[in-house]
C-alpha cells in the first residue's frame, strides 16, 4: 500500500510539472525569409499588431532567434559578457506568463492569468500585442552589481532586443523595444529577488491585415485615443465628447509654470460652458517635472488651486512618446526647431494643443503663448 502510495504521489508530481512546461516545437533555422541586408532595411519600431496569435512554430523560432542555443556548447545566438547568460526571457501573453529555457526550449509557467497590462504604463497598444517578451537581468548569474556590470548587462539586453527586431523584420512581424513597464509589480508578480531586474519589453505580433487596420491617423480623433490617469488606470478620452479641450504638456519647475495660474482661470470660467482642459506633466525638458504624480498633483493644488484633470506624467517626442501625442502633432503644420530645420516635436513644457467638439486639432500654441490670448479662440469654438 505504501508503495503504491508513492507512485501515485510521483505519478501526480510528474503531471503537474508536465502541466507547467511547453515543449516548443525545434526552431526552423531553414526557414525562407528576408536576407540579413533586407531585414536590417526593414527593421523599425511598429506598434501595431494583429490580434492573431502567434503559432507555436513561430514563437519557438522568435525565442531561438532572440537568446537560443545555437551551437553544441550551449552558447547561444545572443552573445554576453563572459558568456555570462545573464539576461532572462519571460512571454507575456492572455493566459500566463512563462520563463524561456534556451538549453532546452521549452517554456515553464511562471503564473497564469492575463498580466500584459503591466507593461502598458500609459502607451494602450502595448496591451494589444497577442505576446510581450520581457528581458530581465540577473546580476546574481552576472557575478556583480556595479557600475560597470550594469553597464555590460545593458548591451547584452540591448543584443537580445536587436535579434527581434532582426527576427521581426526578417519574418514580416511587429515588434518595439520598450522600457516603460511596472517594474515593481513585475517584480513582485513574477517572485524576482533585488538582483534581478526587469530592463526592456517587447511586445510581438503580426502585422496587420487590411480586415484589421486601424483607422488612418488622418480620420481619427482625440476620442480613439485611451491615456492613463494618476492612478494608473486606463481612460478613454471618447469620456470627453462634445467638449472644446485644451490639451497641455506641463512641468512644475520651468519658467513656464506659472501659466498654471491663467490656465485655472480660463478653466474656471468656461467650465460649465463644455471646457475641459487635460494636463499631462512630461519630465522631458530640463527635468522639470521630477516628482511623483501624487506630488505633482499636491504642488499644482497647493500652488495654483488647480481643478482640472491631471493625468500620469508621459513622454511627448521620441519612441515612448504616448500615441495620442504622437497623433496630435501629426495634425498641425511643422514648427522650426532649435537647429533651424522645420519639426514636429514638442519643442518645451507648456505647448498647447486646442480640440474642437468633433475630437478634431485645430491648432496649437507654442510655450509662450499665454493661455489668455488662446481664451478668444476657446470662446469661438464653444459658441460654434
Amino acid at each position: 500500500m505504501r508503495k503504491e502510495l508513492i507512485i501515485a504521489v510521483a505519478m501526480l508530481m510528474s503531471i503537474a510539472c508536465n502541466a507547467q512546461e511547453v515543449k516548443l516545437p525545434a526552431p526552423n533555422t531553414a526557414r525562407q525569409t528576408l536576407t540579413l541586408m533586407q531585414s536590417l532595411k526593414q527593421r523599425k519600431s511598429m506598434r501595431e499588431f494583429s490580434q492573431q496569435p502567434l503559432s507555436q512554430q513561430d514563437l519557438s523560432d522568435l525565442l531561438w532567434a532572440a537568446q537560443g542555443v545555437n551551437r553544441d556548447n550551449g552558447n547561444l545566438t545572443a552573445a554576453t559578457a563572459m558568456n555570462r547568460q545573464e539576461v532572462r526571457a519571460y512571454v507575456f501573453d492572455s493566459k500566463g506568463v512563462s520563463l524561456y529555457n534556451p538549453k532546452t526550449n521549452t517554456l515553464t509557467e511562471v503564473v497564469s492569468g492575463d498580466h500584459r497590462d503591466l507593461m502598458t504604463a500609459g502607451q494602450a497598444f502595448a496591451r494589444t500585442a497577442p505576446v510581450t517578451i520581457l528581458l530581465v537581468v540577473d546580476f546574481q548569474k552576472f557575478g556583480s552589481t556595479g557600475e560597470r556590470a550594469q553597464w555590460l548587462t545593458g548591451v547584452d539586453v540591448g543584443i537580445v532586443s536587436e535579434n527581434i527586431y532582426l527576427f521581426a523584420a526578417a519574418t514580416g512581424m511587429n515588434t518595439v523595444a520598450r522600457a516603460m513597464m511596472d517594474a515593481p509589480a513585475i517584480s513582485k508578480l513574477l517572485n524576482l529577488t533585488d538582483r534581478q531586474v526587469p530592463v526592456l519589453n517587447h511586445p510581438v505580433g503580426y502585422s496587420l491585415s487590411k480586415t484589421e487596420a486601424v483607422t488612418p491617423a488622418e480620420d481619427k480623433t482625440i476620442y480613439d485615443f485611451d491615456v492613463k490617469n494618476q492612478k494608473m488606470e486606463d481612460v478613454s478620452l471618447s469620456a470627453y465628447k462634445g467638449k472644446v479641450l485644451l490639451v497641455v504638456n506641463t512641468a512644475s519647475h520651468c519658467g513656464f509654470t506659472p501659466q498654471y495660474k491663467e490656465l485655472e482661470a480660463i478653466y474656471e470660467e468656461l467650465h460649465d460652458k463644455g471646457f475641459e482642459i487635460l494636463d499631462f506633466p512630461c519630465n522631458q525638458f530640463g527635468s522639470q517635472a521630477p516628482e511623483s504624480d501624487a506630488d505633482y498633483q499636491a504642488f499644482c493644488q497647493l500652488n495654483y488651486s488647480v481643478k482640472f484633470p491631471q493625468f500620469h506624467k508621459i513622454d511627448v517626442n521620441g519612441e515612448n512618446a504616448i500615441p495620442l501625442y504622437t497623433w496630435m502633432k501629426q495634425q498641425t503644420p511643422a514648427v522650426s526647431g532649435r537647429n533651424g530645420q522645420q519639426t514636429t516635436d514638442i519643442r518645451w513644457n507648456f505647448t498647447k494643443f486646442l480640440i474642437d467638439k468633433q475630437g478634431n486639432v485645430v491648432a496649437r500654441f507654442e510655450s509662450n503663448a499665454k493661455p489668455q490670448d488662446i481664451a478668444p479662440a476657446i470662446k469661438e469654438l464653444l459658441a460654434k
